[in-house]
Parts: structure tokens; sequence; C-alpha cells
């Protein structure tokens, strides 16, 4: 063979004008390298191959003048169909031709087979190529360890060991079911007594005998007709066979289990993994906050964003200003109005504005100013406060037309229409300007020291808490792993004996049956052994609650060749999606939870789930592909996202005995907004990464604005993904966003669903093996928020729900600090968990009236500053809140929120 392939592999991008028509193509500069294995060629290729400079590409072929036509084989052996595709001016490629697919950003044909891991041949003349196609995002042994979660998650579900993480089916030994354990060990000993003295038949051969006790048959006399009258010649025998159906069902049976039993092992092995993993991540934890002691790792990204959005704010701000100062009057007409606290909105019919206005002869009273602008360019000059709780004081010298004026119990008001202005001055621009020059001083000297910032001594007290909180989690996942490796130790010693059975009966030639149908045989009545060892087997069966054709799909996933990565991923997804609700927050599924989740994991089809949680006082829905409804069409044409998780009171429980009790939640699961997740197999970069690959902006663009998974309800839309590469759980939070603030910091760019008040509505979170922790953070925030009615809602009502420990999943609460707790560790509206004493804070904004929850640095799911993880961003309106020293009386709540009932007519 030429060391030199006579054929190029590329990655290309196709733009087509219709159907089977190219109209462009863009190549990627290099060619996919080769590399030679003694029989032809290798070439590895990433899924969803990407071009840096036009997005998503697919796998084409170039061939010498007068080549056949190439052959592409999948790695079910499926003939893949290619065609020859030919732009202006250029070479000719052959590629997949999939389907014609219609998309937002154009039409196409579809090449499913970069969507696959697996090996692929590609025949091109003479020349074999194996395209191995590995998953992106993935790295090494990465995807293997998500396969191996895949399969072992699946097997988990029948262990249920009692577990300090586990809420249901808890046993008191800790340990595997004693009833499988000895249904197993039954089966071992008969089926060992069976092998013993295995049953057997009489088979017929051919023999040689001597010739006065000949058997003879057809061949016998032909052979005395030929050789004479010989000693001996060949005859009717009959020797003893144990290859029976009888046996051949045993051996059955004894794979079955084995397979089962080493499934089961495995499953138990890759638990006790995880949570040994998950507990060093806890050390490493704590050792990061130790070692810093009093600091804090600065998000470098993450400082960058939060500039860029003040200086988008400032740019906008001078635009708008601008764009209110055209056609500007008479400075003789003019009239001097100093107004404090605007708070624009549309009332009225006009955009425009209330405020306490002082006129230029002194006069001070409410004032309502009605503009002919529209209500975006108000909100970018006139801001009620800056990030940081300081209220903004404008000048405005201009003309005002009188509309209308009365009298309320808080003194004069008048409404007025602007008719023009001369000038807009405030302290709003100079304080962002020295805002941003000081973060860009302080973002160059955090350069020099590593991004390591000093903490007040509040914030380090937090971080103090944070560090016993790890410790007492890797405590936690180290017991729960210990009793996991107790079940490996019961599980392995059966699978070896089940083991040396499977050898004992082929030693026998008794050949292999991969199904064990019961033949009907009087041996399993009459033999008592074969009998015992039948019972036993389904006993075993039985108490693992599966049944024939559960097992059967369980052990189809031990045999996964071509892997559909969408599919693999999604349904990982929802193993894991379920072991948090059930681990992390003890909610209880329905008693036939693993029945219906375990037909979705190994064949088709929807689920859903109501999860219990009467501790919390919350139940929560899990929807698995089911519809999102809509009025418009029918409903197999609904939007069918991933998973959907629904908050709804838990039944029985009653918010009206409490003294803070509101409206009363509708148990209805269509009246609550819910958490729609979409996972996305695909190897996004860091939030805000403008790099080549897909983004996450565009994913949440393309469900949100073209599926529409926002409605009905005004849902939240996250992305479960699993980042680029196994660095990405080490830089996590460069991969999360939950929403607390605007995803594109520069608000000109911002897609129109970010352009709202963020309110924890969209975002993206991180999950793939090894790292949980973003999800079980996301799903703790649906559960405080899901029930919640406080955005902008300016009271000051306790939530009517209880505090979920985000630690441990408690709910029991003390008011006092666990002993030995320095009495200035008690901020207001705090509480301890009595499980772990981790401490939980809630407050409400001060700009908004919002519900906030401070929850430690590490599992905080509100927005924080760039320089302090404890300071916490209210994802309404923006104000980075301070923790209350002690909870305002309704007197003073009233004096500092006085816009909860407005003096001036609506």
């Amino acid at each position: 063979m030429d060391n030199s392939p006579s054929f190029e592999l590329r990655i290309i991008r196709v733009a087509w004008a219709k159907q089977d028509i190219p109209l462009a193509v863009e190549v990627a500069q290099y060619p996919i390298p080769l590399q030679p294995d003694g029989t032809g060629w290798i070439a590895e290729i990433a899924a969803y191959p990407v071009l840096p400079s036009a997005g998503g590409g697919q796998l084409a072929v170039q061939l010498p003048p007068g080549a056949p036509a190439p052959v592409l084989i999948a790695a079910d052996d499926r003939p893949v169909p290619m065609v020859p595709i030919r732009a202006p001016d250029g070479p000719e490629w052959w590629i997949e031709k999939g389907k014609w697919r219609n998309a937002k950003n154009g039409n196409y044909h579809d090449a499913p087979l970069c969507r696959h891991a697996g090996d692929a041949r590609l025949q091109v003349g003479d020349d074999r190529i194996r395209l191995q196609v590995y998953a992106p995002g993935f790295e090494g042994g990465d995807f293997d360890a998500l396969l191996d979660e895949f399969r072992n998650g699946a097997w988990q579900l029948i262990l249920e060991p009692s577990s300090p993480t586990r809420g249901t089916d808890r046993r008191a030994d800790g340990g595997v079911d004693p009833v499988f354990l000895e249904a197993v060990s039954a089966f071992i000993r008969y089926a060992g007594r069976a092998l013993d003295q295995p049953h057997r038949e009489l088979r017929e051969v051919r023999e040689l005998q001597p010739i006065e006790r000949v058997r003879p048959h057809t061949g016998t006399f032909r052979e005395l007709a030929t050789r004479g009258a010989p000693r001996r010649v060949s005859g009717r025998g009959h020797v003893a066979s144990f290859d029976t159906p009888e046996n051949r069902q045993l051996l059955a049976m004894c794979g079955r289990l084995g397979r089962t039993l080493r499934a089961l092992n495995a499953g138990a092995q890759g638990a006790a993994s995880d949570f040994i993993r998950r507990a060093l991540a806890d050390d490493d934890r704590t050792r990061l906050m130790t070692d810093t002691l009093g600091r804090s790792k600065v998000d470098a990204r993450g400082l960058e964003r939060f500039i860029a959005e003040l200086e988008s704010r400032l740019g906008l701000y001078g635009v708008a200003k601008n764009q209110l100062l055209i056609g500007s009057g008479s400075a003789q007409g003019a009239e001097l109005l100093v107004i404090d606290n605007p708070m624009v909105d549309a009332a009225r019919g006009k955009p425009g504005f209330w405020g306490i206005g002082v006129w230029g002869h002194g006069k001070r009273e409410r004032v309502r100013l009605n503009f002919s602008s529209d209500t975006g360019t108000l909100a970018s000059v006139f801001w009620k406060k800056n990030p940081y709780g300081k209220r903004n004081c404008y000048r405005l010298s201009g003309g005002f037309q009188h509309v209308n004026h009365g009298q309320s119990d808080a003194g004069d008001w008048s409404i007025w229409e602007v008719r023009f202005l001369n000038s807009i001055e405030s302290d709003l621009e100079p304080g962002l300007r020295g805002e941003i020059d000081s973060l860009r001083g302080r973002q160059a000297s955090l350069a020099q020291r590593d991004f390591l910032e000093f903490l007040n001594r509040r914030d380090a007290q937090d971080q103090s808490r944070d560090i016993e909180e790890a410790q007492r989690s890797a405590e936690r996942l180290r017991a729960a792993s210990a009793i996991w490796h107790g079940m490996v130790e019961q599980l392995t010693p059966l699978a070896h004996q089940v083991s040396t059975l499977e050898t004992r009966a082929k030693k026998l030639s008794v050949r292999t049956a991969r199904h064990s149908a019961f033949t009907g045989s009087m041996t399993y009545v009459l033999n008592p052994d074969y009998r015992a060892a039948l019972g036993a087997y389904r006993r075993a069966l039985d108490a693992a609650g599966l049944t024939s054709s559960q097992l059967d799909g369980l052990l189809r996933l031990e045999d996964l060749g071509i892997l559909d990565l969408p599919t693999i991923y999604e349904r990982w997804c929802l193993l894991r999606i379920v072991a948090v609700l059930r681990e992390h927050f003890h909610l209880t599924p329905p008693a036939d939870f693993r029945d219906r989740l375990l037909g979705c994991v190994t064949g088709q089809g929807t689920l859903s789930l109501r999860f219990a949680g009467p501790a919390t006082g919350r139940d929560l829905l899990f929807e698995y592909q089911s519809g999102l409804p809509r009025t418009d069409r029918p409903e197999s044409q609904w939007p069918r996202p991933d998973f959907a998780l629904t908050v709804l009171p838990h039944s029985g429980w009653d918010t009206d005995t409490e003294p803070w009790s509101g409206n009363r939640w509708d148990a209805d699961a269509s009246a609550h907004p819910r958490l729609i997740l979409d996972a996305k197999c695909k190897p996004f970069g860091w939030i805000g990464d403008k790099g080549a690959g897909p983004s996450l902006i565009d994913e949440l663009d393309e469900l949100i604005a073209r599926r529409g998974y926002r409605e009905p309800g005004d849902n939240r839309v996250f992305v479960l993904h699993p980042g680029r590469g196994a660095d990405s759980g080490a830089a996590g939070s460069a991969y999360c966003h939950y929403g607390g603030a605007h995803l594109v910091p520069e608000a000109e760019t911002r897609p129109v669903w970010d352009q709202e008040n963020p309110d924890h509505r969209h975002g993206a979170v991180l999950l793939r093996p090894g790292v949980s922790d973003p999800l079980a953070r996301l799903i703790l925030m649906h559960l405080y928020l899901g029930l919640d009615d406080s955005l902008g809602a300016y009271d000051n009502r306790s939530p009517r729900y209880p505090l979920i420990c985000p630690a441990c999943g408690g709910t029991e609460m003390m008011d006092r600090p666990p002993p030995g707790t320095p009495e200035t560790d008690r901020p207001g509206r705090a509480c301890w968990c009595r499980a772990c004493g981790r401490m939980l804070v809630w407050n409400v904004s001060a700009g908004c009236g919002t519900h906030l929850f401070k929850l430690g640095g590490y599992w905080t799911f509100h927005e924080t500053h760039p320089l302090d993880p404890y300071n916490i961003c209210c994802p309404h309106c923006g104000d980075y809140m301070p923790i209350a020293s002690e909870d305002p009386g309704p007197d003073e709540f009233d004096r500092r929120y006085d816009q909860r009932k407005p003096p001036w007519p609506r």
C-alpha cells in the first residue's frame, strides 16, 4: 500500500439553494489526518464537527479522477447513501445524503453520521478507512465514564441501600435485599447439584463393533461388501450427551443471572466511586478555601462581563440622553425641575415616571412626567438606583405642560407633559464612569495577585461556614460510599460462583442459549435439583422486581453498539435528575416509578412522576418528553422539551395556617411555571465565548424564540450540557448561568428574551460525570422560587414554604446557631439546618421587595458581585443586597418602601 492515500477527507459546510442543489461550500483549511493500521487507514472525527469560520459541518471525501463512488457503512453495518456535490468553480465532494430538514437559519440535508459516537467504515476504491467518531466535549475515557454511569444508573435502581442520601426504600442492614441474596445462593446450590449429576440423553453415533454383535446400519453391509469379513465393522452406537434442552435452559439461567450480578456489582462499584469522587471534590473545595482563608478567588471572566455591562449601560445612557434632547426649545421657556427616585413605567397611556420633584421656585411635590419617546429610551436614562442601591437625582431643564394636579395624604401631586428638554444632569453618568475606572484598576491589581481578593469580616465568617459545610458533606458522601462498597462485597462472591457454574456447564459441552424460555420438560418437575434451581431463579428476579422483558432491556444496555449521542446523553441526564431528586432532596417517587423509569431508559415513551415532599411542603411533577400545551395546533405538534419540572403545593399542606399566608396556589400543574431542561450533548464553550463552535446563547435562542419553550406560563428554560473537555468541571462557574443576571452583557446586542428583568428565567448548567452539584443547585432554585410570588411585591411577607438546606436537603431548621457559634455570626432572618448546621438567610431586595436567599458562597443560585461571592444580587431589579442586621418593623418598611401604596392616582 502506498504511504500516501489517493483521496482526501475534510470537514465541509454546505449551503443549499434548495433540495439537492448546493449553493456554496466552505472547506476546512486542513484535511483530516489519516493513520495507517496495516490493512487500511484510521481517521478520528469529532461528532458535531465545526468549521471555525462557518459553524457546524460534515464529513466529505474528495476522490481522484476516475475513482468509483465511495461506500460508507455505519457501525451497525447499515449502508449510508452518499452523493456528489460541487460548488461553482470548486472541486467535487462526496457527502452523506441525509433527510431534507427545515431550519431557521436555512434548510439543509442532515448528516446523522457525525451525531453518533462509534466506528464506521469507508471504502474508497481499494482503500479501507475506519472512521472513529468520538464524542465532543469529552476527552480520553470521559465518554466511557458517561456510558458506564448510564448503564450502572439503570442497575442501581434495583439496589436500594439504606443511605443518608436516600429518602425511600431504606433497609435496616444497609445492603442488598436479603431475599435476593438468599434466592441467588439457593440457585447456586441447586444448579451446582444439578451439574453434579446432569440430565443426559443417549444419542446415536457410528462406532466399530465386533462383527458377532454388530447393530447394522445402512453402511454396514456396504462395508462388508467392500472389505470382506473384518473382525470389527461400523454399527449403530449410542453415547451420553449433556447438551439437552434442560441443560441449555440451566446454562441460560446461569448466564442471565451471572450478567445481572456482574451488572449490579458494577452499578454498586460505580455508585461507591461516584460518592468518593464527590467527597474528594469537597475535600478540594475545603483545601482551596483553607489555603486562601480570608480571601476569595475572583471570577476573571465574570468581572470582565460585569464591567462590559456597565460600559454598555453608560453607552446606552449617552445615546438615549441625546435622543431626549433632540428638538430642544428656547431657553426662555425652560423651567428647572429636580427629580429624585424616578420609576419608569408606561402607566396612564404614555411612557413616563413618578418621582419626588422640586421646581426651580422651590415647590416640592409628587410629579408625573409623560414623554413622547419610548419606555426603553427613558429606562436607559432615568434609573431609580444605581447597582449599589444609591438613589439617583436628576436636574432637568426644559418645557413642561401642565396636565392635572391634586392632593393626597402624602401631599400635593401633579402630572406634566414634557414638550422639550434642554439639558439632563445627574450623578449617574460620572458615577458609572468612576465605577468603571475603579473596576478596571482593581482588575489590573487582581491580575498581579492571581485574582485573589480579601474578604471583609462578615464574608470571612461565611467562608468559615462554607469550609465546615464542605467537610461535613465529604463525611456524608464517604459514609454513603461505604454502604455501596458493602454491597460490592456481598455481590462479588456470588457473581464469581455463578460464573463458575457457567464454566462447568460449558465443559459438559452444553451450548449457550441467550434465552431461558421454559422448556416444559418433566425434568423440571421430577428432578428436585432442577426444580429448585428454576424456583430460586424466579425468586431472585421477583426479589429484584424485574420482569423478563425488563431484564432483556437492561442486558441490551450492556451491548450498546453505535451510540446516538443525543439519546445517550439525554437518558443519562434522565437518570441523574431522578437521582438528585431522591438522593439530594429526599423527594419520594410513586411506588411504581422504577418500572416506568426503566421503560423509558431501555425503550421509548414519555414519563410523568409526581415526587412527594411532605417535609418541604412541596411536591414536584417531573415530566420526560411531555408536550407543552398549545391552543393553535393539535397535540401531535406540541413542542416536546426533554424534561419539565413543576413545583406544586404538597397535598395537605395548608399555608392558611401560617401568619404570613397570602394567596393560595392552585394545585393544578398548568397554573405554575415549569422548569424546562433540554439536554444538549454539544461542546459548548464558556458563557459569553465568541469563538468557534456551538454557542449557548444561540441554543437558548432556538429553544425560547423558535420553539417557544417559555410558553405557556412564562416557564424557566435552561440547557443541560457537558461543557468542553475534562477541565469544564474545574471551571464550572464559566459554564453555568442561573438566570440571575443578563446572559449578554451588552444591552444593544441582547436577544429579545434577554432584555427583560432576568428573574432566573433562562440559563445553562454543566452536567457531566462527576459534576452534578450545578444540577442540584438549579433544582434547588426552582424549589425555592417555583411557588414564590414576591417578584417586585414590595411587602415584608416571610416565605410561606419551608426553607431547604442546600447542603443536605434537610428542612428542619433551628432559630439559634449550633453550640460554639459566636454571637456575631447571627444576622437577622437567619436559621440553621438541624441536620448539618448550615446557616440560611432570607431577605428582601431593597429595590423591589423580591425575596432573596443567602445560601453560602458555594450553593447560592443568585448572581453575586464578581469581587465578592457573598454579595448576592436581586434577579428582578439588579440591586446588590447587604444582609439586614434585624427585621424592620412594619412602620419602618412602609417608610422605606412607600411605593407599595402610591398616594398618587394610577
